[in-house]
């Protein structure tokens, strides 16, 4: 123990004898736990225990938020599913019907509201339909997204949206999967998109580019939305016509 002067209880302290004060012992990394005092131990590996809880919180909160993903992302493309799969959707892909219209309108507006995506009504749904794909799981629609001609060989990916509680098992993925085949099939060149999240779109072939560059018919529906003037979408493009030269 140290001996400090000075700690009298009159004024100053002086002259008054001085009193023993017990340091607290501070368990650090380099103290072993043998050199420690029993009521040192104790406090000891209390303090452990507590890192221990706080790391296994900070842990459970990473895997939580950081695991998941955006299942909209704003513009015309409100993509997400950038979760890692725990398991594969057990639903198939297939071209939309009249009687998916309220289920398609009911997700792209869902995200719409969140200022994530574009507003469709149900007339211009209908009008569209041929270009969208949805995914069907146990007879309900989980996700949809188009594939919208713009100009000559080039086509848009759009109205990318999949229910939140379905998120994270690759319906995402297959859709636009779907939206590119179609592509192909209608001999289109280049296929692109707007979007928050590039890092789902390079995973499936798509690369950053700048918005001056597509045609100036890219924008045929920018009026729309409400951060017209303040854009922050990402130009996305996956040029088919140069992966058939591989």
């Amino acid at each position: 123990m140290r001996r400090l002067s000075g700690v009298g209880s009159g004024p100053g302290g002086e002259g008054k004898k001085s009193r023993r004060v017990r340091r607290s012992v501070v368990p650090t990394c380099r103290i072993a736990t043998s050199e420690v005092p029993t009521f040192g131990r104790v406090r000891c590996r209390i303090l452990v225990r507590h890192m221990e809880m706080a790391a296994e919180r900070v842990a459970v909160d990473f895997s939580a938020s950081g695991a998941s993903g955006a299942s909209g992302a704003n513009g015309r493309a409100a993509t997400g599913d950038v979760r890692v799969s725990a398991a594969p959707a057990v639903g198939a892909v297939r071209p939309a019907t009249r009687a998916d219209i309220p289920a398609m309108q009911a997700l792209i507006n869902g995200f719409a509201a969140q200022n994530r995506m574009l507003f469709r009504s149900a007339e211009e749904l209908e009008e569209f339909l041929d270009e969208y794909h949805v995914h069907e799981e146990d007879g309900r629609v989980l996700g949809v997204c188009g594939l919208h001609p713009v100009a000559g060989a080039l086509a848009e990916v759009r109205g990318l949206a999949v229910s939140e509680h379905a998120a994270g098992h690759g319906i995402g993925r297959r859709l636009v999967e779907a939206c590119v085949a179609r592509a192909r099939a209608l001999g289109i060149a280049k296929v692109y998109t707007l979007t928050l999240v590039p890092g789902f779109f390079e995973k499936l072939g798509f690369c950053q580019v700048d918005k001056g560059t597509l045609h100036i018919k890219v924008w045929y529906e920018c009026y729309r939305c409400p951060k017209f003037a303040r854009c922050d979408e990402i130009a996305m493009v996956r040029p088919l016509d140069l992966e058939e030269l591989r």
